[in-house]
């Protein structure tokens, strides 16, 4: 965690970086801006709007300036959207309806700090359409397009306070933002988290050299990609982040040696890669579903073949083409030269002229004619049309273009290894070897990018994670591994406890989802989600961060590395420099594609040693002294059990946006699926997280919403997407329904003063404890449960609750009720000093035994043997 005295360090030192882009813009000149944005591809970004200030043709009316806002979001401004069918009715006007939506929207995006209520939509609202407002207002509300975030007017809106429990999986953008969007709606949320931080995927870490210097860095997701529309630029406006625009134009590309490429000549070679794309996309399209089975990597490496050999054969034409016409000029010079030796031959009778005209000859050289060019070479498709645009008109311009690339290189060489660094590029935006992407679905979400300015956040992402945690209740080092569901609710097993609640949200990576250890379903998932973790791709990316005594790169915002060999392209390709925004001098090498899974096999101080030996020698001959690095770190995001890789892609095989589709199809209406792979509209970003954790709260709010016979959503479409149970799933969802009744009533009747109950009882504070039947081997041992919703609140109280369980003996417990300082110390002794952890299956172990051995000692009604897994 980033201290207090160390973010004002970071705010103040970045605070001339971050004046370029100002938190107090306002949302209608943020769309101003963009309306007519160009699109082209960016360094280290992926396949996305520019960054760059727009030429405004004319300025909005009001009513164009709501419709631009709304598309921005992604809505259809006069169109239905999903879960708006049915909310008008057959008699009323819906092109006005759609007006009026769109002026609430944007009413509340030009102060997000506000929480607009229904009274205040309708205030600008004329009398004559105000009949409409509390439809569209109510749309805008549930399904999370306004009154979201972390504003303290939102937090502290007036709500309904529901009993309905969830449990999210996960404290990533996507789990927080379902968790704040479901408190603020009055709902009682428990987080649960492998790790001891907040974020998942989203890391800031502190380097700290020990000696003053220190600084931060986002070791995992760290650009928010489009300011305009985007729900992260909108939370830093709530919690008053000011933005860096990222420079990501004329990026300088060094080789080794450090030389520059020209920007000319890297715009060159940038048309015919652009070009090769969309011809690559015009290839998967017209083979339609055959293409699922190329790969990009071979649509690319043909099509840039050919086109290599191509511009090779033009250039030798064009060469032979200007001998030829030189050596025309030439000799049309020698026949003039001749026709006027004659013609001054009579006049030159005089000795004396004679004379004087051969010495001036004697000073002038002879012309010389060259020799006749070779002629032009034939080819067969040397007329088929090309890819345009040519490269350099002139052979000898473009020569002495790419001289200035390397002497050692020779032209070919030099064009292929740029060709390289664009193909890592995109590797980059997809954690994924283009060999493994599909070429007609890779760039799916391209059509749904967010325009305006690409940035960072000065002092770290942990800024907006600070925001949204803020009164959530999360359990750290409470890695999930078991989710049981069933009609009557779920029960969520982790490292730290059971926990029971009426629904989960589960926002694992699909790294993890993909593992067979990795987190279990009871009943398993449908066939049709498991066949889409099966095919999604979930590659890496990883970064070397580190921080030094000065900045010896300059002022620019990143810089890339050209490498000649291109089966290693994606290591340390690109660059980040966070100096300004960081605190300190601190530097970020981005490894993608191949290279990144072969990175985290590495040594670290060989990989630190490496690097460094790279950047010497691409900054030393530039006169710049590169000094060692005062810290160091190393990601291996693949390799970590709670993360498994970085973000999705569209694998080959994959049917892209139907595959993201069915990860976000929820079990019933119990268990939800967020995250940036349970989305087709923004994947692999940090703003596709974080929208799918609305997207998510809206669902869940909307099915607790049904079970109470209320009806938000009027037209929603609750099909149950659970197949046909074979018997042992019926089987083991009875056995679930059955297992927290028996619990319960196990506790009511050893708690009830009826002496017939044949229990030892213990309780305090949160904790309360059933110990085995007495004279038993389990009369030392005890279930344990403890009430995390009366731990949170500070009083038991009544209504729904959030207990977790766990096996302890009496030695454990007489330890636990004896210590001061609590509830909270007591769980942190548990977790943290004792290590003690909770069965991950109520069917295993200690738990199976006691309530077991329980239950038939006090005659639990209902109660059955336990099946042994």
């Amino acid at each position: 965690m980033v201290t207090e005295a160390l973010e004002e360090e970071v705010l103040s030192r970045a605070a001339a970086a971050a004046a370029s882009y100002s938190s107090a813009r306002t949302w209608t000149e943020a769309v101003q801006d963009t309306i007519e944005q160009r699109s082209h591809r960016k360094r280290g970004l992926k396949r996305s709007r520019g960054n760059g200030k727009l030429k405004r043709q004319k300025e909005l009316t009001d009513e164009q300036l709501e419709e631009e806002i709304a598309y921005a979001i992604g809505l259809n401004a006069y169109g239905i959207n999903e879960h708006e069918e049915g909310v008008l009715a057959d008699d009323l006007d819906d092109y006005v309806y759609f007006k009026v939506r769109n002026h609430i929207l944007a009413r509340w995006r030009g102060d997000v700090n506000k929480y607009l209520s229904e009274e205040d939509a309708a205030s600008k609202i004329m009398p004559k359409h105000r009949h409409l407002v509390a439809a569209a207002w109510r749309y805008l509300d549930t399904e999370g397009h306004i009154n979201w975030g972390a504003a303290p007017a939102i937090m502290a809106r007036p709500c309904k306070k529901y009993e309905e429990t969830v449990i999210i999986i996960g404290a990533g953008l996507a789990g927080l933002s379902a968790a704040r969007q479901l408190q603020n709606h009055g709902y009682n949320v428990m987080v649960v988290e492998g790790s001891d931080r907040p974020g998942g995927r989203v890391h800031t870490h502190r380097l700290d050299a020990g000696n003053g210097e220190a600084a931060v860095a986002d070791l995992g997701g760290s650009i928010i990609t489009g300011v305009d529309g985007n729900p992260l630029a909108v939370l830093a406006r709530q919690l008053g982040i000011p933005l860096h625009d990222i420079n990501g134009d004329n990026v300088p590309l060094y080789l080794r040696d450090g030389t520059q490429l020209d920007t000319a000549v890297d715009m060159q070679v940038d048309k015919v890669f652009n070009k090769l794309l969309d011809t690559s996309a015009d290839l998967g399209d017209q083979l339609g579903s055959c293409s699922d089975a190329l790969s990009l990597q071979a649509a690319l490496d043909g099509l840039w073949h050919r086109e290599a050999k191509r511009i090779r054969r033009q250039e030798q034409q064009q060469q032979a083409l200007e001998q030829q016409q030189q050596h025309r000029v030439d000799c049309l010079m020698h026949e003039q030269f001749v026709a006027q030796q004659q013609q001054l031959q009579p006049l030159l009778q005089n000795s004396w002229l004679q004379l004087h005209h051969n010495c001036r000859l004697a000073t002038q050289p002879l012309w010389q004619p060259l020799q006749p060019p070779p002629p032009l070479q034939s080819h067969p498709e040397a007329n088929q049309p090309q890819l345009q645009p040519q490269l350099a008109p002139s052979s000898e311009q473009q020569q002495q273009q790419w001289q200035g690339l390397s002497g050692s290189l020779s032209l070919d060489k030099a064009r292929d290894a740029l060709m390289q660094w664009h193909f890592a590029n995109i590797e980059f935006a997809n954690a994924a070897g283009l060999g493994s992407l599909s070429v007609r679905h890779w760039d799916l979400d391209s059509e749904h990018e967010h325009e305006g300015a690409h940035v960072f956040l000065p002092g770290g992402n942990l800024r907006l994670l600070q925001g949204l945690v803020q009164g959530v209740p999360i359990l750290y080092k409470a890695r999930a591994r078991l989710v049981q569901y069933s009609t009557s609710g779920v029960q969520v097993h982790t490292d730290a406890g059971v926990i029971t609640a009426d629904a989960a949200l589960v926002t694992v990576p699909l790294g993890v989802l993909k593992r067979q250890d990795g987190l279990m379903f009871q009943p398993p998932l449908p066939n049709r989600k498991r066949v889409a973790i099966r095919k999604l791709g979930f590659g890496c990316l990883n970064k070397v961060v580190m921080l030094f005594p000065y900045s010896f790169w300059g002022s620019k915002d990143m810089f890339g590395h050209v490498r000649t060999d291109g089966k290693h392209r994606g290591l340390y390709y690109l660059f980040y420099t966070y100096a300004g925004i960081s605190g300190g001098a601190v530097l970020a090498a981005l490894v993608a594609g191949d290279a990144a899974v072969a990175f985290e096999q590495q040594n670290r101080a060989a990989t630190v040693k490496e690097l460094l030996q790279l950047l010497r020698d691409m900054f030393e001959p530039q006169g710049a002294t590169v000094p060692d690095p005062l810290q160091a770190v190393c990601t291996h995001w693949g390799s970590d059990p709670l993360f498994c890789g970085s973000y999705s892609s569209v694998a080959v095989g994959s049917s892209g946006a139907t595959d993201y589709d069915a990860m976000a199809k929820p079990l019933g209406n119990r268990v939800f699926f967020a995250g940036e792979a349970t989305t087709s509209r923004y994947p692999a970003t940090m703003h596709g997280a974080f929208a799918t954790g609305l997207r998510e709260a809206a669902n869940i709010m909307a099915a607790f919403a049904k079970e109470r016979g209320e009806q938000l959503r009027p037209s929603l479409d609750q099909t149950a997407v659970l197949e046909a149970p074979d018997e042992a799933t019926v089987a083991a969802g009875q056995q679930l329904a059955n297992l927290p009744k028996q619990i319960q009533q196990l506790f009511q009747l050893c708690g009830s003063a009826d002496d017939t109950a044949a229990c030892e009882t213990l309780e305090f504070g949160a904790f309360r404890a059933v110990y085995g039947p007495p004279g038993s081997d389990l009369q030392n041992k005890a279930i344990v449960a403890i009430n995390l919703a009366a731990l949170r609140k500070g009083t038991k109280g009544k209504g729904a609750t959030t207990t977790a369980y766990t096996v302890l003996s009496r030695s454990q417990l007489d330890l636990l009720s004896e210590l001061q300082g609590g509830d909270e110390r007591r769980v942190g002794v548990l977790v943290g000093q004792l290590g003690v952890k909770l069965v991950s299956r109520p069917v295993d172990g200690d738990m199976q035994q006691l309530l077991q051995a329980s239950c038939a000692s006090n005659a639990c009604s209902g109660h059955v043997a336990l099946a042994q897994q």
